[in-house]
Formats: structure tokens, C-alpha cells, sequence
């Protein structure tokens, strides 16, 4: 668990996260420190005994995160993730997003730490520039609790040699700038990924051509790839 976690180990068997006893159907809790100190707990009923239990109380935390962070290159994202301490730890999935909302999950990592920290890394080269990636950590541990990270976001910048405008764009009128001496392939989405425009573009000069595309109003996304199909260009492009 990444966090706090309360534990007390009592001679009654079993563990629990609270210092919690249930007297005839009424819960008691009790806020003790968590110093390593040694408490016993005492329940009595008249004529029919006392059951008493005695544990320690710690403040342990199983896997304690220090540091995440996601650091774009020139074509793939490296996530990078230290664990100060690791106790009870099984793994790491790793997830991510392009909306900060719903993620997937990337590939699970192992556990490295035995009680002490250890440090982890992830190259994530299935990426598009000018795409804001999001990135979590959902860790697990041996007895099956989990727990989130905080997130971390990245992007790799595209690049200023190729640029598509007006955008907004009103007219169905687009136009697109990119290097010389190079073929660059145009080509546009919907939001539901079906595309609905291609054009390879060749110039020895650099290329500044117009367009016409016959869009319905609303959002699409404008790729752009040179001439080893690598995307160079990847932005958002609204019709009104």
C-alpha cells in the first residue's frame, strides 16, 4: 500500500488495520499512536469472562513512493519511479492516459525492493507527438491490497518545421507548411479514428500549400509524417 497503514498483530489471531472490538453489535475504536508501543485490549462481560488481546502498533508504510516522473525524448517517453522502502510489496502496473481520466494499463513491473527501496523504469515508445500523455502507478501488495499514485504528465513537442493553419479553420481551406526536399504525408481522423483524408505532399522548396478538405463542423485530429513515416505533427484541428 502506498501510505499509512495502521497494524495491530493481537495473540486472538488474525490482523487488523484499526484497533477496533465489536461489543454486542457496537463497534469501538480507539485512536492510539502509532509509536510502537505495546497496548492490550480487555473486553469484559458480566459472569462471562474477559477475552484480551495484545499487539503493537506501527506506523509501517509497505512501499513508500519517493519519486515519479515521465521525461519525453525525441520519440518515446521514459517513466521513472524510487521507492524509498518496500515491504509486502508484489508490483507496479503501469497506466496511461491521453485525457487524465481513464487509463489503461501499459505493463506490469515486478517488485525489486526487499525492505529496502529500489528504483524502476519504463520506456513507453508507443507515443505521437504533440499528445499529452498522463501516467499513474497502481501498486500491489502481497495480500492483494492496492493502492494510486499520484499522476504525471508529459508530451513530445512537435516540431515548428511543420505547422497546419488556420485553426480553428472556418472555410474548408487548410494550409499546410513543412520542410523542402522531403515528402510529407497529410492525413486527417475523426475522433473516432476512421480517416477521411490522405495526401503525400513532395516539393523540393519548402511546401506552403492550400488545401481544400470538405469537413463537417467539429474536431479532428491532423497528422503529419515525413518521409521514413515518422509523425513530426500531431495537433487537434476544429471546423466551424
Amino acid at each position: 500500500t502506498l501510505g499509512s497503514l495502521i497494524a495491530c498483530e493481537g495473540s486472538a489471531g488474525g490482523t487488523t488495520r484499526n484497533p477496533t472490538a465489536m461489543v454486542d453489535g457496537l463497534e469501538l475504536t480507539e485512536s492510539l499512536p502509532m509509536d510502537g508501543s505495546t497496548y492490550i485490549l480487555v473486553i469484559a462481560t458480566e459472569g462471562q469472562g474477559s477475552l484480551s488481546l495484545t499487539g503493537n502498533l506501527s506506523g509501517t508504510v509497505p512501499v513508500e513512493l519517493s519519486r515519479l516522473s515521465a521525461v519525453a525524448g525525441t520519440s518515446s517517453i521514459e517513466v521513472f519511479w524510487e521507492t524509498a522502502s518496500e515491504v509486502n510489496n508484489d508490483g507496479f502496473e503501469l497506466m496511461r492516459s491521453e485525457n487524465g481520466v481513464d487509463f489503461e494499463i501499459l505493463h506490469f513491473i515486478p517488485a525489486k525492493g526487499n525492505g529496502t527501496g529500489a528504483r524502476y523504469a519504463y520506456n513507453d515508445e508507443d507515443v505521437r507527438k504533440g499528445i499529452t500523455y498522463y501516467y499513474q502507478l497502481k501498486q500491489y501488495d502481497n495480500d492483494g491490497q492496492v493502492d494510486f499514485s499520484d499522476i504525471v504528465n508529459t508530451k513530445i513537442e512537435t516540431s515548428t518545421d511543420y505547422m497546419v493553419y488556420p485553426n480553428p479553420v472556418l472555410s474548408g481551406q487548410l494550409t499546410i507548411h513543412a520542410p523542402a526536399s522531403e515528402t510529407t504525408q497529410l492525413r486527417i481522423f475523426n475522433t473516432n479514428g476512421q480517416l477521411i483524408y490522405n495526401e503525400t505532399i513532395t516539393s523540393k522548396h519548402s511546401i506552403l500549400k492550400t488545401i481544400d478538405v470538405n469537413l463537417n463542423n467539429g474536431v479532428y485530429i491532423i497528422e503529419m509524417r515525413n518521409n521514413k513515416s515518422e509523425v513530426m505533427h500531431v495537433e487537434k484541428l476544429v471546423k466551424m
